[in-house]
């Protein structure tokens, strides 16, 4: 009976630190890029976000709802880290397949 108490407290403790690392992952803003919230006043249920590479290219911008109280939650730069994530993963597929049409051409 201890013996099956210790497991699972083992396992219970194994599965709750690999929850917590995922979760802080995301909390994490990617080091190849960053975004900026801006909130107007005039419209205080909108604000605006850009996505930015490492070298300070925008490379998308969106319009979001938010309530001023609840500008910047952790669910929003949760949202907002992983939506920058996958950006830079696009922008880095377009721009290897850049690359690679250039070197094709090149060698035609």
């Amino acid at each position: 009976m201890k013996t099956i108490i210790c497991i699972l407290l083992c396992l219970s403790s194994v599965v709750s630190k690999g929850f917590n690392a995922l979760t802080n992952t995301n909390l994490r803003m990617p080091s190849n890029g960053y975004w900026v919230v801006e909130q107007n006043k005039k419209n205080s249920g909108r604000a605006s976000v850009y996505y930015y590479d490492i070298h300070d290219k925008i490379i998308h911008a969106q319009l979001i709802r938010v309530r001023t109280e609840n500008l910047l939650t952790t669910r929003l730069k949760r949202k907002l880290n992983k939506k920058l994530y996958l950006l830079l993963l696009l922008e880095a597929e377009r721009n290897e397949a850049e690359s690679d049409n250039r070197v094709i051409t090149e060698k035609a």
